[in-house]
């Protein structure tokens, strides 16, 4: 069993490594990618997000490893829908809805990898998971670069818990 796992984690960590070369090499003129403009506060918001999902993706494989399930769970569960600042909570309005589709997706995947650990508790279900999920964060990386623009309008600012006071003052 742990060489089978060794296994997958090699594939998993293959894959990783291919993705972030395919999104780094083609960032020139030529790049055909949607571009998401974007201030700064909110690309280091959005890429923030993105390293904390890597980095939960890299506990839940370590966790597969180790064949610790109840790990997984608790680590992949945070990533899920309940996460509590996400690009497509505070950007709404400024990200393309395509974008906070795939954001969404990825999010429910978690919440799937948390419930079928627990539930299923089968390493390599989870892998597939994994792999499923790091296609959706690959179709996005391939779809969409940020472009930081001067632009720091109110309007594109990330929100904060206090939107509605703000709101409330405009009106």
């Amino acid at each position: 069993m742990k060489k089978l796992q060794k296994k997958y984690f090699l594939k998993v960590l293959l894959l990783m490594a291919l993705g972030s070369v395919s999104t780094t090499s083609g960032a020139n003129e030529y790049d055909q990618r949607q571009v998401l403009s974007l201030n700064k506060a909110q690309q280091t918001y959005v890429l923030t997000e993105m390293r904390s999902l890597l980095k939960g993706i890299e506990t839940i494989v370590s966790a597969l490893v180790a064949d610790d399930l109840e790990k997984v769970t608790r680590h992949a569960r945070p990533l899920g829908m309940a996460m509590k600042e996400t690009p497509e909570n505070k950007l709404h309005g400024i990200l393309p809805k395509a974008f906070m589709m795939q954001g969404k997706a990825i999010h429910m995947a978690f919440d799937s990898i948390a419930d079928d650990a627990e539930r299923i508790k089968d390493p390599k279900h989870t892998l597939k998971q994994i792999s499923e999920t790091l296609q959706k964060c690959q179709g996005c990386h391939d779809n969409y670069r940020i472009k930081v623009s001067d632009a720091s309008t109110s309007k594109n600012k990330p929100r904060t818990g206090n939107d509605s006071e703000q709101i409330k003052r405009k009106k």
